[in-house]
């Protein structure tokens, strides 16, 4: 259930190290921010971008699935 696609909206599960995409400074991202799939690699891997209310992006970096979990807007169907 949780297979992540192209652009999901997704929230990190763990403290992850990041820099910041303009400045170059470091940043810690913590668990629960949220961003969006803007890639997916050969190896499973999810380039993850992250942006401030405004629209800003301040971090895009390769994430594990396993990091990451998929948020949804609307209950999932069940097959009948």
């Amino acid at each position: 259930m949780n297979t992540i696609r192209q652009y999901d909206t997704v929230a990190l599960l763990e403290k992850v190290s990041a820099t910041h995409f303009e400045t170059q400074a470091p940043l810690i991202l913590c668990p629960g921010q949220m961003g969006a799939v803007l890639d997916i690699y050969a190896d499973g891997a999810c380039e993850v971008e992250f942006c401030d209310m405004q629209g800003c992006t301040y971090a895009m970096l390769p994430l594990q699935p396993a990091q990451l979990m998929v948020l949804h807007t609307a209950p999932v169907d069940i097959a009948a």
